[in-house]
């Protein structure tokens, strides 16, 4: 796995900022960030990411309603990255979950597990 094009769906500015890295280290780039399920949607049809994470908990939207756009267009890998506690969330048992602060699944994992879905997966 090299070179993926990943685009970032997060509404808090300091983890949007810090999410660049995360694709630097392993070999990625970061194609957008949006912080809107409409900027998000209208990105992944210019920018054509090939994984995106998105969080859950974006405020005024719900990240998974992000991905349903998005997937309606082009079905596209992605992480649900959550800060919420476990059972607080409801996704399906096949989600690729990134748990905030990032300490229960490595980022490179949950790149590794997104990407092994079959897709589209149920959101």
């Amino acid at each position: 796995m090299s070179g993926l094009r990943i685009m970032i769906v997060e509404d808090d500015a300091l983890l949007a900022a810090l999410h660049p890295g995360l694709p630097a280290t392993t070999g990625h780039e970061v194609c957008a960030t949006e912080t809107t399920e409409p900027g998000a949607a209208a990105a992944a049809a210019r920018q054509e990411p090939d994984l995106i994470p998105a969080d859950v908990g974006l405020a005024g939207d719900d990240g998974r309603a992000v991905m349903r756009a998005i997937a309606r267009r082009r079905a596209i890998p992605h992480a649900c990255v959550t800060g919420g506690p476990p059972a607080g969330e409801d996704l399906s048992p096949e989600a690729v979950v990134l748990r905030k602060p990032f300490t229960e699944v490595p980022p490179a994992q949950a790149i590794d597990g997104a990407l092994a879905q079959s897709w589209p997966p149920p959101i």
